[in-house]
């Protein structure tokens, strides 16, 4: 089997777990809280947030015919920006506060699975970082119908579930996607199992992610408030922060010259 084949493959058994670990069960069959719902929307603002860098990140090990598709992962690390924030939209729209949430800290599960592909990237093969891009990409697009269906069962409006419709939708063309990164950026089949395995790895700490959040609120009400703050992450040290790199350009003229040449390609290729 080539390296798509094999993946598809792996993925059928890594999906099949997931959905079937207990908090995903919970999550599908309804058996939760809108809190339960609002503090997974918390978790989820964190693990977005650092997405876009972290697929960024890999491209620096990227050689050879892999650097063939950088300009393409560069795109799509550009077209998750703005996730985090659909994630608390929607916890704003089920009536919850959002107030401190940038500044907090998540829980040490939600960590873990943010801190996996870091380390995969950076510790071991850059490239196994596709199996855990593939378990984020093709999850929604083959069970998020059934999470809303999930979701629709506690009353949650449908427009707190702009998170899950977008990554149900939108991710369809980044599984397209993934098909030409696996047949350029493998090269062997030491790299197909590599990226199989951050697969499995992946699908096996999201399911914990899902679970310990669920509990969380079980024991205390709201997950993660017992962390306190992220200090580097609180705007009371942006002044100081800001300080120590001058010349850096204002993230507003970057996000204009993105949005730019990405408005401008697409006339290209129309």
């Amino acid at each position: 089997m080539n390296a798509n084949e094999q993946l598809a493959t792996a993925f059928e058994d890594v999906i099949a777990k997931f959905n079937n670990s207990p908090g995903m069960r919970r999550f599908r069959d309804g058996n939760i809280t809108k809190a339960h719902y609002a503090a997974l929307l918390r978790e989820v603002y964190f693990y977005a947030r650092e997405n876009p860098q972290l697929q960024a990140g890999a491209t620096l090990y990227f050689q050879g015919q892999q650097r063939e598709m950088v300009k393409d992962f560069l795109r799509h690390a550009t077209s998750e920006i703005g996730h985090d924030q659909l994630a608390l939209n929607d916890m704003e729209a089920l009536g919850f506060d959002t107030t401190g949430i940038k500044e907090g800290r998540p829980l040490p599960s939600t960590m873990a699975l943010t801190a996996f592909p870091y380390y995969q990237i950076t510790g071991k093969n850059a490239v196994g970082y596709l199996g855990y891009l593939y378990f984020l990409e093709f999850m929604p697009v083959r069970s998020g119908a059934e999470y809303i269906a999930g979701l629709t069962k506690l009353q949650v409006p449908f427009e707190a579930t702009t998170f899950l419709q977008d990554h149900s939708v939108i991710d369809v063309g980044h599984t397209k996607a993934m098909t030409k990164y696996a047949d350029t950026i493998t090269t062997c089949q030491r790299d197909i199992d590599d990226v199989i395995y951050a697969m499995r790895v992946t699908g096996e700490l999201y399911s914990t992610f899902v679970e310990r959040t669920f509990q969380s609120v079980d024991a205390e009400g709201m997950a993660g408030e017992q962390y306190g703050v992220d200090q580097p992450e609180s705007s009371s040290l942006a002044p100081q922060r800001a300080s120590k790199t001058p010349t850096a350009a204002p993230q507003e003229s970057v996000t204009a010259d993105v949005d730019e040449v990405l408005a401008e390609e697409a006339v290209v290729a129309a």
